[in-house]
């Protein structure tokens, strides 16, 4: 979509800092928040953000404004584990991505690990920076979220001139590492949310079988305070004919993929394309 034309290496300026803390007890008590929309607000060239949350809803008003009105490409690369409640947000506001042709979100993961049992972890992102116009960065603990922009203690410190190369560096890193969102389908399927679970972007050839296995959902997580934290695990299916799976499961409806799951997606009158 664009980026700004430094070369590596080239000068951009001394470099400066300033520091933001919230609450503040000057004239602004959000004051990292705002400090984060009056950098996005003056944005001419491109907005990158690496954040493992983004569910404020001033933030992201903002991000809409710069990339629809004046045409900014934003680029936004969210953790694996935060992004269902980023996507929740836009459908609750019934914002659509694929109607913001100068938006790219896509997910990121930290570093896999193998244990010599076998077992595979897999860690989080917990880089958080904003990177404008190849010349500015902002960084520091401050997450793009309801509960920093209004509990939390934090801190935000805008950073100009050369040390932003090296944020630079790191985003093009991210952005090669990272995968992107699954948002294609037909539109009468995509518009009724049945297949919100889905938004991942699965490989053809994980499973030979995709209609007998359900993807596992990732943690819903959400910046407004719940009294129980929703998780769903994937779960196995089995073919019903098989005796096992009569006597482990003799009820149908426990299963995703059941009759009203089915009258739900004739109902909105799409394919699913498995």
């Amino acid at each position: 979509m664009g980026w700004p034309a430094f070369t590596a290496g080239s000068y951009r300026g001394v470099t400066r800092a300033v520091a933001h803390f919230q609450p503040s007890y000057g004239e602004c008590i959000y004051s990292c928040k705002e400090a984060a929309r009056r950098m996005i607000r003056s944005a001419r060239e491109v907005i990158a953000i690496v954040t493992d949350s983004l569910t404020d809803l001033d933030i992201f008003k903002d991000l809409q404004e710069a990339c629809s009105q004046r045409k900014v490409p934003v680029y936004i690369l969210l953790d694996q584990s935060c992004a269902p409640a980023f996507f929740k947000m836009c459908r609750n506001v019934g914002i659509r991505l694929d109607d913001l042709r100068q938006m790219r979100v896509r997910i990121i993961t930290g570093t896999t690990y193998y244990m010599r049992s076998g077992a595979r972890i897999t860690g989080e992102v917990h880089e958080r920076f904003m990177l404008i116009d190849g010349n500015r960065v902002a960084t520091g603990s401050y997450r793009f979220n309801w509960t920093d922009g209004k509990l939390n203690s934090s801190n935000l410190i805008e950073l100009s001139g050369q040390i932003t190369e090296k944020f630079d560096e790191e985003f093009r890193i991210l952005y090669a590492q990272s995968l992107p969102i699954n948002t294609l389908g037909p539109p009468s399927v995509r518009n009724s949310g049945i297949y919100d679970h889905l938004l991942l972007k699965h490989s053809a050839t994980s499973s030979p079988h995709p209609a007998r296995e359900r993807p596992a959902e990732l943690a819903c997580l959400t910046s407004t305070p719940t009294r129980k934290p929703q998780t769903v695990a994937g779960q196995s299916f089995c073919e019903p004919s098989t005796p096992d799976c009569r006597k482990a499961n003799p009820v149908s409806d426990t299963s995703t993929i059941n009759e009203d799951w089915t009258e739900a997606a004739a109902n909105a009158g799409g394919d699913p394309g498995w």
